[in-house]
């Protein structure tokens, strides 16, 4: 990545749902494919509250298999997609970004899905 990527992700500062900055979440979405720092879980102190007292969402991914932990839906179900779209509002590249990094490390994981069916699955929604 060159200093202009760089740069052009670390403009976007805007505060997600969870708290953290949206475009620093896809600059570390950018690290983990790239074998940077490798796939570290957020701790317990790195997410705030979303909008209303809400505690951070329950609905992430369960790896490898890319279900949803808090309905059992393939991931991104439908809470976590409508959140992600509350969460990047202001910043839809962003979204894109963070979400064409997680269908690249879905595909390394569920290698017998179809391509499209992933696509569609991780980038078929944003718009």
């Amino acid at each position: 990545m060159n200093d202009d990527q760089e740069r052009a992700i670390l403009a976007v500062h805007v505060r997600g749902l969870d708290g953290m900055c949206v475009g620093c979440r896809v600059w570390w979405s950018l690290l983990v494919l790239a074998g940077g720092l490798g796939d570290q879980p957020a701790g317990a102190d790195d997410h705030g509250a979303l909008p209303g007292g809400a505690g951070v969402s329950t609905h992430g991914p369960v790896l490898p298999i890319w279900s949803c932990d808090g309905c059992g839906a393939p991931w991104p179900c439908a809470t976590r997609r409508r959140e992600l779209q509350a969460e990047f509002v202001d910043a839809p590249m962003s979204l894109a970004l963070y979400m064409g990094s997680q269908f690249v490390r879905a595909a390394e994981d569920l290698t017998r899905a179809p391509a499209g069916t992933l696509h569609r699955r991780f980038l078929g929604w944003l718009r």
